[in-house]
């Protein structure tokens, strides 16, 4: 629901800003209030379900998701819209780490947990996939607003099975409650940074940027002193000292802000460069979703083979140069290429994505799962924001003037390929970090990567 609700929105801005009338500032608000509730409240909504219950916050949040995107796709207003928006995106702060808590505490680590996540990663990949075909029909045949209020039967389905299928884990709870404080600033400081990222993607002022950017390291900074003295920390310090925790983190977040920027740029160069339509574009970029769909495939049995280590460098590798190889991309559109670098570049990052996963929900017990799984979430949208931002400032860094509105092509399209290119090998060079820091990751993973063959 998650992704799908995205790539449905990433086609049909254009059909909004009509509808409404947006500015391309106000246009932006859509997507960025949705990104600054849903990582400025992932770490509370982890740490609700480690304490109140994952299935009942996991049920909350789709009930939340679903209500909030059916007031959405009934907006009247783009105020209405961006409110509803920021709800959604609330809602999936709880529901995310919620649904990995599920998963990750259902299964024990081993050869099932790692199936469990490669069929997420297959999941999410679908979801993607079906975002960008059906949410391209959709939005060119029938309405953008089909596409968000498809959420709720979808929705109340889901909430009604998991009620059904998914055992309550009320009693497993800590006899305590969220840290308020420490809450407050963490939200506070990664929602000022990913603000600060919004900006500078919207080409906002420098004053603005490096005030948001300053604004949010002093509140995540007066939230590790705060949290390290709290009663019931909110992060507790050990899940930060742990180098798996934090590498695997840091890793998932670096693979998937490249993945993030690399697919805008191919989105800007369909559209902008070739003049595809956005259904047309949307069933090339397919090749990344066919891609994903074989990576979540065989991950398990990789990650069984080689250990979950190994496996994320090697995925991480493969990534890389499905990158490298789209900054060849041409005027004329060499479909070849361009189909099997995306191919290689999804495959090798649903391959890292699952390992990463795997590496840090194996270092924690199932008491700490769901802010584990709020902090792998809000760094991996804190990494995407800024690939996004990146990979846009890059792009545009030499177009006289905006780029045209997409599709078409316009007069800087030549500037604008060249800008791409460049883009898409600052973002191979993320990938290439990512394989440096992967490599971080403790001799213990390492260990139990091995464990987990045996079993």
């Amino acid at each position: 629901m998650l992704v799908f609700d995205a790539a449905v929105l990433f086609l049909a801005l254009p059909k909004i800003q009509a509808t409404f009338g947006l500015s391309p500032t106000n246009l932006q608000w859509v997507v960025t209030a949705y990104a600054l509730t849903f990582g400025g409240f992932m770490l509370i909504g982890g740490r609700a379900a480690d304490l109140y219950g994952r299935r009942r916050v996991f049920t909350a949040g789709v009930l939340s998701f679903s209500l909030s995107s059916l007031a959405a796709g009934a907006s009247v207003t783009g105020a209405m819209l961006v409110a509803a928006r920021a709800i959604q995106g609330l809602s999936g702060a709880f529901m995310a780490p919620a649904a990995l808590a599920l998963l990750t505490t259902t299964f024990p680590p081993g050869a099932n947990r790692n199936r469990a996540l490669a069929i997420n990663g297959i999941m999410v990949s679908t979801g993607f996939v079906a975002g960008f075909i059906l949410g391209g029909i959709l939005t060119t045949v029938v309405s953008w607003r089909a596409g968000l209020l498809i959420n709720v039967p979808i929705g109340i389905v889901v909430a009604l099975v998991a009620r059904t299928i998914i055992v309550d884990d009320r009693n497993d709870r800590f006899a305590c409650r969220i840290d308020v404080a420490g809450a407050a600033l963490v939200t506070s400081g990664v929602v000022a940074l990913i603000y600060a990222i919004a900006a500078w993607g919207g080409g906002g002022g420098t004053l603005r940027v490096v005030s948001s950017l300053s604004v949010g390291a002093a509140l995540l900074g007066a939230f590790v002193v705060s949290d390290g003295r709290a009663i019931a920390p909110l992060v507790p310090r050990r899940l930060l000292a742990d180098r798996a925790v934090s590498a695997g983190s840091a890793t998932a977040a670096l693979a998937t802000g490249s993945a993030a920027g690399t697919l805008l740029l191919l989105t800007l160069y369909l559209q902008q460069v070739l003049g595809y339509a956005p259904i047309a574009a949307a069933l090339v970029l397919t090749a990344l979703g066919g891609g994903a769909l074989l990576g979540g495939a065989l991950a398990s049995g990789l990650v069984s083979r080689w250990g979950p280590t190994k496996t994320l460098t090697r995925g991480l590798m493969v990534q890389g140069g499905g990158t490298l190889a789209l900054a060849g991309i041409s005027r004329h559109g060499n479909l070849t290429l361009l189909l099997t670098a995306s191919t290689l570049d999804d495959f090798g990052f649903v391959i890292a994505s699952v390992s990463a996963t795997i590496v840090v929900t194996s270092a924690v017990t199932n008491a700490d799962q769901g802010i584990v799984g709020g902090g792998l979430n809000a760094a991996i949208e804190l990494g995407s924001g800024l690939g996004v931002a990146l990979a846009v400032a890059v792009a545009t860094l030499t177009v006289s003037g905006s780029p045209p509105t997409y599709p078409g092509v316009g007069p800087h399209a030549a500037e604008l390929l060249a800008g791409v290119r460049r883009a898409m090998l600052v973002c191979a060079s993320v990938v290439g970090l990512a394989t440096v820091v992967s490599l971080l990751v403790p001799s213990s993973a390492r260990a139990r990567g091995f464990t987990d063959r045996l079993r």
